[in-house]
């Protein structure tokens, strides 16, 4: 006899593992079987229990802390972690971006699939507050075919001292840090960009987000968020 359990999904949306439906689990010595064998009764079901879903997928950085980051961060690193912050691009995609792929006023970046975890091209328009200045320090690099567009050299340390400068990141005995991380970033563009009003279609697909489960983990909660439904719960109570 089989025992089947699918995961409660909103609008049925295929997921990843956690959420894979306990299919094919054989309670008879016969092996499995496609469906309920008829006129047999049933004394004793075993629960098979779900894993719980996930936690947020990282914490939200405000524009005033990563613009306090900016100023602790080699100028060279700039247009890499604006890209990051204001896009939510991958930062393997990222790291991987060269010159062929840039347009040749700077103003946009196609990524091809092989670089997208969702294995679909992506074109990013270096466009509006948080792009353009990106998009201007691009056209003052040296061009060069097969290289990097991005320079990356020691982001990691430099982004650790900086964090730690501005009190976003603490350095434990164990010589471990604590705090944001540069994944961060992919965080708070997606929060960024919904709150900005971009559908959340469009949000997915520039973040490479295939489901829109996976997508929760990273639209997170911030304060602002969490303001603007205090006052709207208030304004309605008045009314």
């Amino acid at each position: 006899m089989i025992l089947t359990r699918s995961a409660n999904v909103p609008n049925g949306e295929a997921v990843t593992a956690k959420r894979t439906q306990l299919s094919g689990v054989s309670l008879s010595p016969y092996g499995p079987c496609s469906d309920w064998l008829p006129g047999k009764k049933i004394f004793s079901v075993p629960y098979f229990s779900m894993p719980e879903d996930s936690d947020a997928a990282g914490q939200y950085i405000e524009p005033s802390q990563f613009s306090a980051l900016l100023t602790h961060l080699p100028d060279k690193l700039h247009p890499f972690f604006k890209f990051l912050y204001h896009t939510g691009c991958r930062i393997g995609a990222a790291k991987e971006i060269s010159w062929p792929m840039v347009s040749l006023v700077a103003s946009v970046i196609k990524i091809p699939a092989a670089l997208m975890k969702a294995r679909k091209p992506l074109t990013v328009v270096l466009a509006g507050k948080g792009l353009e200045p990106v998009a201007k320090e691009l056209k003052k690099m040296f061009r060069q075919n097969g290289d990097r567009v991005f320079c990356i050299a020691n982001y990691r340390a430099e982004w650790q001292k900086a964090c730690h400068k501005v009190g976003l990141r603490v350095r434990h005995k164990n010589r471990r840090f604590k705090g944001v991380r540069i994944h961060d970033l992919r965080c708070s563009a997606a929060v960024n960009l919904i709150d900005a009003g971009v559908s959340e279609d469009l949000v997915m697909k520039i973040g490479g987000w295939k489901t829109k489960v996976m997508f929760s983990r990273y639209n997170i909660t911030n304060k602002d968020r969490l303001r603007e439904a205090g006052g709207e719960y208030t304004e309605r109570r008045l009314w």
